[in-house]
């Protein structure tokens, strides 16, 4: 089997693994759904370390506020966006 072909083999695993997580996801209840998506986004938000920061600095000047509270509107922002 040549790189190519591998290549082509690991797309079709990985399309495929997109499509069982999308069946997954839509036979979820809503709730269930949302939960996983406030997860997803408490992960992204935990793991982007550096573009929170950046997001709280520019919510510093934007909004005119302290850092703490810059930080619970950006950590509330990506919790939401998980949704």
């Amino acid at each position: 089997m040549n790189y190519k072909d591998k290549k082509n083999l690991s797309m079709e695993l990985i399309w495929r693994t997109i499509l069982l997580f999308r069946w997954i996801l839509w036979h979820l209840p809503h709730r269930w759904a949302l939960y996983l998506g406030t997860a997803i986004g408490w992960i992204v938000w935990a793991l982007s370390k550096r573009r929170v920061d950046r997001a709280e600095a520019r919510c510093v000047r934007a909004l005119g506020v302290g850092v703490s509270l810059a930080r619970e509107v950006v950590k509330s922002s990506y919790l939401n966006l998980g949704k």
